[in-house]
Parts: C-alpha cells; sequence; structure tokens
C-alpha cells in the first residue's frame, strides 16, 4: 500500500467522481476565491482539484460529504497554511547584551 494516501487507486477514483459531478453540476468557479475552473487542463492555477473541508490533518474523511472542487491556487494555498500551523517555531535565542546603545 503507498504511504501517499492521495497516490491510492481508492482516491484517485474518488477525486475523479468528484470532478465529474461538479463538473455535471455546472460548477464554474472556486468556492473560496471566485476564479473559473478550467476542466480541460490540469497543473494550471485555476485547473479542479478536491480539497477536505475539514482536513484530514484534523480528523476530517475521504468521503463525498467531506470533499468539495477548487481551483489548484486556492487547495495548494490551504495546504501550505495547514503545514505551516503544524510546525513546531524555532526555538527563539536570547541575545547577549552589548554594551554599546543602539
Amino acid at each position: 500500500m503507498s504511504s501517499n494516501r492521495t497516490g491510492t487507486g481508492a482516491w484517485k477514483n474518488l477525486r475523479a467522481a468528484m470532478i465529474a459531478e461538479a463538473q455535471a453540476r455546472g460548477h464554474t468557479t472556486c468556492p473560496t476565491c471566485g476564479t473559473w475552473i478550467d476542466y480541460r487542463h490540469a497543473g494550471l492555477p485555476n485547473s479542479p482539484e478536491v480539497d477536505h473541508i475539514t482536513p484530514h490533518a484534523r480528523g476530517g474523511t475521504d468521503t463525498p460529504a467531506n470533499l468539495r472542487v477548487v481551483c489548484r491556487t486556492c487547495n495548494r494555498t490551504m495546504g501550505a497554511r495547514m503545514n505551516r500551523r503544524r510546525r513546531t517555531p524555532p526555538a527563539r535565542t536570547k541575545q547577549p547584551p552589548t554594551a554599546a546603545p543602539w
């Protein structure tokens, strides 16, 4: 089994079904930013991607009720924010006092 959850066949099938359903319903804009979603091309900033409403890292499930189609830019931005929140901030080091008044 793949260690990358989104690389599994089950996820790829679910992703394809969610994108096809959104397109069939006439979902043409990203619910987050309002940009037009380009269903014909992958890898563009406005290409469709499946996003978890409740992130997987916070207990969200891979069920249609917890998924939505957003543009690639918004999905990547939300993922980056999530990753920053999980990181431990670097330890602050105290600066030694200086003799010169800055």
